[in-house]
């Protein structure tokens, strides 16, 4: 999925802002913007809002974007079933 790169940097910028740590002296805060960072250079905007949601960062979550999401979900219980039926 590419995301609109303005709605990213956005999501992104509130991020770094809270997590920094050149400015944050927190290890959860800290790999949290590792993880954004992450995301961010991937393009990964579920998980820059999912990053932003555990922050308790406000944001809108455009409608176009519920689909990915779903489709997302879909793709990691499917990866999920099979390491399941595959580990025994």
């Amino acid at each position: 999925m590419i995301p609109d790169n303005t709605e990213a940097k956005k999501l992104y910028r509130d991020i770094v802002k809270n997590t920094h740590p050149d400015k944050i002296k927190n290890q959860k805060l800290n790999e949290l913007y590792l993880e954004a960072t992450d995301a961010y250079e991937k393009n990964d905007i579920i998980t820059l809002y999912r990053v932003c949601y555990e922050l308790r960062i406000n944001f809108d979550l455009p409608e176009n974007y519920v689909d990915n999401i779903n489709q997302k979900i879909y793709s990691l219980k499917k990866q999920i079933s099979f390491l399941e039926t595959t580990y025994t």
